[in-house]
């Protein structure tokens, strides 16, 4: 009896040995499949962690140089030092997060506080905001005067000065030097545990501090001006067009047109921006990926391709248009994930490599938090990675199911005809504008739970009765930016824009005055989130493409889906 009970363990030993093998084997392929997602994943790991525990400066920055040099030992061992290359990876995010989230020893914020005004001289490093009389914006601080003293700062302080009679034309731009007066203080921290902290708000934009001006005459411009060159240029275009829509266009639409084309909130009026809100269709108002896909394919596409244009020559000006628009609209997260995004994969076309979407969005959020660590605790880095994950990661899946229906429904028949087509088409658009509006919502919905405490009941049915008219209203918009010049083809464009404007606003007010437009939803919690998108994850792994009665995978191409 003891030679089978032998043989038997043996066996089953054997088994156990081959099957932790081949586990080893499949992590192997996966990491060098896409290595930067493991990667991103960790180095995002340590952000987070110092982010929300109490890590100090000192001890973070000594792990964060551990990190990088393990990090770098790692890399020169390939495959073999994955181990060490991730747990290097994540020392350094908590270490570079853990630094920046604190402000440094000339920061501004450390004479916050005083009880008589100060003086602060600096120059203007954003555009002015306007909410509700009053302007704010970013000031980059160099010279303090308090008290007959002198002080030289650095650090940004975000300054808040009422409007006056004239309105934003008193106001300073981009690059402007300035002195400004008032009282410094340190940004309110939340009005109940757990609640909304500005403080901690305006601390991962890299600002400590606040600067209460009294009045317009509070600030005084000074003659010299500072800031990055390029980006003043592109705030001048972000003026110019702003100007344009005003002109042409009734003050309704052109706020909404500047809004969708410009990714402003501050020209659209509050009514129709609360539609927007409740009817869940806001992101067409926060330029994204959206306005970058447009951009991409109507310059490429529609312009460059039919001149016969080289695609390297074409494919570079699209990206640097691309970083054009980022800085134009104000390097928001949403933007800001969207122009890496399409320039890395518009590089991988240029080198003629593969494009991974999969590793385009994690080499995007990575690239960013290398730059930005705090920018992982954003709300809108947060919404804007859930709703693209859970479009590349659902809609292809969800596709195929759909084909697969349709073509199983289908009868043989001859080659359609060009009505049959053109239906086709439009069908299938919003048949895909439903699918990506539900992986999005569905992504989304906890962390807006979370922050917000809303969820929108329309928004399917609003994406799909504003898909055709935002994406035509934009190309209009775009268009008459390049020939407003033109007597006849202005005004045409013109009122293209005003009625495709009038038709979204219309549509957009309507769904979302609807009483039951919007519920209020409690904050989920921690568990909760992760509750949901586990329960996400299970439905992903459900919906995988499976094998047919010939052998092919269900979605019948051949493969898998991401």
């Amino acid at each position: 009896m003891s030679a089978p009970d032998g043989g038997t363990g043996g066996s089953a030993g054997t088994a156990a040995e081959l099957h932790l093998r081949q586990e080893r084997a499949l992590v192997a392929r996966a990491l060098t499949a896409r290595p930067v997602v493991p990667a991103a994943l960790a180095y995002a790991a340590g952000c987070a962690l110092a982010l929300w525990s109490s890590a100090t400066p000192l001890p973070a920055a000594l792990a964060g140089l551990i990190g990088a040099g393990a990090a770098v030992w790692a890399f020169a061992g390939g495959q073999r030092g994955w181990s060490i290359l991730l747990a290097a990876l994540a020392l350094l995010g908590l270490g570079r997060a853990a630094v920046v989230r604190l402000p440094g020893p000339e920061d501004v914020s450390r004479h916050a506080g005083r009880r008589s005004p100060v003086v602060l001289e600096g120059w203007v490093a954003s555009e002015p905001e306007l909410a509700r009389r009053r302007a704010t914006f970013v000031l980059r601080a160099e010279r303090l005067l308090a008290g007959g003293r002198e002080a030289r700062v650095g650090g940004f302080v975000q300054v808040s000065v009422p409007l006056g009679s004239s309105g934003e034309g008193s106001l300073p731009d981009y690059g402007q030097r300035v002195r400004v007066d008032g009282r410094l203080v340190l940004p309110p921290g939340p009005r109940e545990p757990g609640g909304f902290s500005y403080r901690s708000y305006l601390a991962r934009e890299g600002i400590f501090s606040a600067l209460h001006a009294a009045s317009p005459r509070s600030v005084k411009r000074l003659t010299s001006r500072a800031g990055n060159p390029f980006t003043a240029s592109a705030v001048r275009a972000r003026k110019w067009l702003a100007r344009l829509f005003a002109e042409r266009l009734p003050s309704r639409e052109a706020g909404l047109v500047s809004g969708m084309l410009l990714g402003s909130y501050s020209l659209v009026e509050e009514d129709l921006l609360e539609s927007f809100r409740r009817s869940g269709t806001l992101h067409l108002l926060a330029a994204s990926g959206f306005n970058c896909a447009l951009i991409v394919f109507i310059f490429w596409r529609w312009l460059l391709a039919p001149l016969g244009a080289p695609r390297a020559m074409s494919l570079l000006l699209v990206i640097g248009l691309l970083i054009f628009y980022v800085l134009m609209v104000g390097g928001k997260p949403s933007i800001v994930r969207a122009g890496v995004g399409a320039t890395l994969y518009l590089l991988a076309l240029l080198l003629g490599r593969p494009s991974d979407m999969v590793s385009v969005l994690f080499g995007t959020a990575f690239l960013i938090l290398l730059a930005d660590p705090l920018a992982i605790a954003d709300v809108g880095f947060q919404l804007s990675f859930a709703a693209v994950g859970a479009i590349i990661a659902f809609v292809p899946r969800m596709s195929s199911l759909a084909r697969l229906d349709a073509s199983a429904d289908a009868p043989d028949a001859a080659p359609a005809s060009v009505w049959r087509r053109a239906r086709e088409l439009v069908t299938g658009h919003f048949r895909d504008v439903a699918l990506v509006t539900a992986a999005a919502t569905l992504a989304t919905a906890p962390i807006l739970a979370q922050y917000f405490n809303r969820v929108s009941l329309v928004s399917l049915p609003a994406n799909l009765a504003v898909a055709l008219l935002a994406e035509t209203l934009f190309a209009a918009g775009v268009a008459l930016v390049f020939l407003f010049w033109m007597p006849g083809a202005g005004w045409l464009l013109s009122e293209a824009v005003r009625w495709l404007a009038s038709a979204t606003a219309g549509v957009v007010s309507a769904l979302g005055g609807l009483p039951f437009a919007e519920i209020h939803w409690p904050s989920p919690g921690p568990l909760g989130t992760l509750s949901w998108y586990a329960l996400l994850a299970a439905v992903w792994w459900l919906l995988r493409p499976g094998p047919r009665a010939d052998g092919q995978p269900s979605g019948g191409s051949g493969r898998p889906g991401p």
